[in-house]
């Protein structure tokens, strides 16, 4: 196929239904760095992202919606707010638990439409009609900034409903979906795709999707790692080059059965993205064997299996990039919905608290905000599930003295010495806590760990532990640091605020004083 103009948008991306979001988490990893002096270094446990404490947190009921809210398409999550359709649509924001009405939305009422956010619009597509036969080829974008709506151009596609849509760079790839009425156990897949450009606001036509990726055969799962989208399909992995507009498959899974399940709708599968590797589950007509392919060695692993639904339903996955999670049901209903955590680092599931009764339905959406966990509508026997609740982790729970996220470096409880890093996001404060008896200073150093490369000090921290009630608070090094190096002792926590522009990379930090401590930590970008 000959080349196509799609360009490549290297920031993070965030689409529908997947969510791939930063957190600062080590999964339960301890680490502490030899230095000179006494070398009981602060060892690392990130407490939001460990086994235990994804297990000791917290459901909150979210307010009803407002009126005109159908629940028929997935949110499109922002980084901010989750927007929800209907007549008008709405949108949600998690920080606050608050709700807000949209104008009306310049096109039709509908239902199974194509929605992505760009990074400053919410783009939607195609969908088909909530009482009739009736299939939509048009579309709409919305701007959270100007709180306006705009009718995009129109499209090469034919009109259909439930088309895959994902954002791959700087345009929206649309694809598959339903172009008659009516599947009842496959999925019916055109092989027709588009790109839209929000930019120029124009469609330009791709070639058609090759198989297995489209055609007949059940549900797909997208996901973006890195520039290229790949698509998880009746346990095969392809991957989409944007540039040449060529679809390629992946090396098999490792050793697995033949599919069993005799539905022409399977077999099942779900699978999530999570930094660099893709984690999959799948194997019958409920997914079960767990496998991991990693990016760039191009190699597959086996990992957990995947906890036990029965016969009935699992929801799409969410992810932060150290845990995946997951609800399934063992009786079909949601008053059975079980959630789960599967740590990354550790190859183990756990199992959270159970969600309120009734408050979300089958297929519900899950959306990993930045700091909580977001749970919304589905499908109940009644209709639509307007409701939802958001999950806060034991580690997540509190909030740090200048509004950034926290993670929590823990004391040792060994002598051993370990080289494991504490993953961490840039802007956020890191609280570190010390042996009773080790004493230190209230200035930190931080440096890059770059091999064959100087590593000289870039930024100087300084801690609130000097005073009551202090503001950690950063310099660059060479400026002018207000700040008087005393010692403290005890066991802490001394909390450092990273400078919120830091680069992503391998860092150490250190107090400045010749005790000499350190902290290995993997920076993230802005949490």
């Amino acid at each position: 196929m000959g080349d196509v103009n799609i360009r490549v948008r290297r920031d993070p991306l965030v689409a529908v239904l997947l969510v791939v979001a930063s957190v600062m988490a080590a999964c339960g990893g301890e680490s502490s760095v030899s230095g000179q002096g006494d070398q009981r270094a602060a060892t690392v446990e990130t407490r939001d992202a460990s086994t235990a404490d994804w297990a000791k947190g917290g459901w909150e009921e979210i307010p009803a919606p407002p009126e005109g809210v159908t629940g028929r398409s997935p949110g499109v999550w922002t980084g901010e707010e989750l927007v929800v359709w209907g007549s008008p649509s709405a949108a949600f924001r998690p920080a606050d638990r608050t709700w807000r009405s949209l104008p009306p939305a310049p096109i039709g009422d509908r239902q199974r439409m194509a929605g992505v956010w760009s990074g400053t619009e919410v783009l939607y597509w195609g969908g088909d009609s909530l009482s009739s036969n009736e299939f939509f080829a048009d579309g709409a974008a919305y701007d959270p900034g100007t709180d306006a709506w705009r009718v995009i151009a129109p499209s090469p596609l034919e009109a259909r409903g439930g088309p895959v849509a994902d954002m791959v760079g700087e345009v929206m790839l649309v694809w598959g979906g339903v172009t008659q009425c009516c599947p009842i156990d496959s999925v019916i897949h055109d092989t027709s795709a588009a790109a839209y450009d929000p930019v120029t606001d124009s469609w330009f036509g791709l070639g058609d999707v090759p198989a297995p990726w489209s055609g007949d055969g059940g549900g797909e799962v997208t996901m973006m790692v890195g520039d290229s989208l790949y698509v998880f399909r009746g346990q095969r992995l392809g991957r989409y080059d944007p540039v040449g507009d060529e679809w390629r498959e992946l090396p098999p899974l490792p050793s697995f059965p033949d599919p069993r399940c005799d539905m022409t709708g399977g077999p099942a599968g779900i699978a999530e993205a999570s930094g660099t590797t893709i984690f999959t589950w799948s194997g019958g007509c409920e997914p079960e064997l767990g496998a991991a392919f990693d990016v760039a060695a191009g190699e597959w692993r086996r990992t957990a299996q995947a906890p036990p639904s029965g016969s009935a339903w699992r929801s799409p996955t969410s992810s932060n990039d150290d845990v995946v999670f997951l609800i399934t049901s063992t009786t079909g209903g949601p008053e059975e919905a079980a959630v789960h955590a599967y740590v990354t680092g550790d190859d183990h599931w756990v199992g959270l608290p159970p969600m309120p009764a009734g408050t979300v339905g089958s297929g519900v959406q899950l959306v990993w905000t930045g700091s909580e966990l977001l749970a919304w509508g589905g499908w109940q026997e009644s209709g639509p599930a307007l409701s939802g609740a958001v999950y806060t982790s034991a580690g997540k729970q509190g909030s740090s003295p200048s509004g950034a996220s926290t993670s929590t470096l823990l004391a040792p409880t060994s002598g051993e010495i370990t080289t494991a890093r504490a993953h961490v996001a840039a802007g956020e404060v890191v609280e570190l806590r010390y042996p009773n008896d080790l004493e230190r200073g209230v200035v930190f150093t931080l440096s890059p760990q770059r091999p064959g490369m100087r590593n000289d000090p870039l930024f100087m921290l300084y801690s609130d532990a000097g005073s009551e009630g202090g503001t950690p608070s950063w310099r660059a090094v060479g400026e002018a640091l207000d700040a008087t190096d005393v010692g403290v002792g005890g066991p802490g926590p001394d909390r450092l605020l990273l400078p919120p522009k830091l680069e992503p990379g391998d860092y150490r930090v250190c107090t400045a004083n010749a005790a000499y401590n350190c902290v290995n930590l993997s920076v993230t970008g802005p949490g």
